[in-house]
């Protein structure tokens, strides 16, 4: 029963002796260290499993050093990228005599790829909220502190503002809907949506977005479209990220 259990647990379970001589390993070892790709592999101590990753020269010392019976974690990668593949491995004593020492390597990559999406989307999020916070400031300044300013510029002026209002808005509905998705806390609320009221309410949202740049923006919608059972509010959010990201 205990080792179809472990046979059973996706992670890789390695037992070694105190040379790094393979004396137990469980059925996921093979197919996550791709050891079955090795000439001789059976004879292959555990560090030598490692031999093709990327950063192996870097790891070796801590692989070979049986002289501590402390646990350690560390990470190999595959290659340079991320996406090319991480592992996690970790190593604890199982008997002083001797000793022996359980290996346990868990395949991260996702982990690590999701990680890295979260901290450059916070990143670029930050850098962006800068920019019309600047503009915001900036026209509303030159607004209050200009004496003679004409019709046409102020008009001009709070245009700007009202666009880069609805791009603050957008940003922080990003960063909202990453916490949500994040938490497991984001939920749909379906209602029978008329596309045509949908894409009109979108172009009022944008707007702003495409005067400021000169710019033209039609939609072309076909008659007696059937309504949507959709969640009207995040669609429609969906839509004002594609199209201000287009613009």
């Amino acid at each position: 029963m205990a080792v179809a259990v472990l046979n059973a647990i996706p992670d890789a379970q390695i037992v070694t002796d105190s040379t790094g001589l393979r004396v137990w390993e469980n059925a996921a070892s093979g197919s996550l260290l791709d050891a079955v790709n090795y000439p001789g592999g059976d004879l292959l101590r555990f560090h030598e499993l490692f031999r093709s990753f990327f950063d192996f020269d870097q790891r070796l010392c801590e692989f070979t050093d049986y002289s501590s019976l402390a646990p350690i974690v560390f990470e190999m990668r595959r290659g340079e990228q991320t996406a090319e593949g991480v592992l996690r491995v970790s190593r604890q004593c199982l008997s002083e005599a001797g000793p022996m020492f359980l290996w346990t390597i868990r395949d991260v990559t996702q982990q690590k790829l999701s990680v890295e999406m979260r901290d450059c989307f916070v990143s670029a999020a930050t850098h962006e909220l800068r920019t019309p916070l600047c503009n915001i400031r900036t026209y509303a300044e030159t607004l209050i502190s200009a004496g003679d300013i004409s019709s046409e510029d102020q008009h001009q002026f709070l245009n700007v503002i009202v666009s880069e209002s609805v791009r603050l808005d957008r940003i922080i509905e990003d960063l909202l809907n990453i916490g949500h998705m994040q938490a497991g806390s984001m939920t749909l609320d379906r209602h029978e949506t008329q596309v045509e009221r949908l894409v009109r309410e979108v172009h009022e949202k944008i707007r702003p977005l495409y005067e400021h740049k000169h710019l033209d923006f039609e939609a072309s919608i076909p008659p007696r479209l059937p309504e949507l059972m959709v969640d009207k509010n995040k669609l429609a959010a969906a839509l004002v990220n594609l199209l201000g990201n287009a613009i």
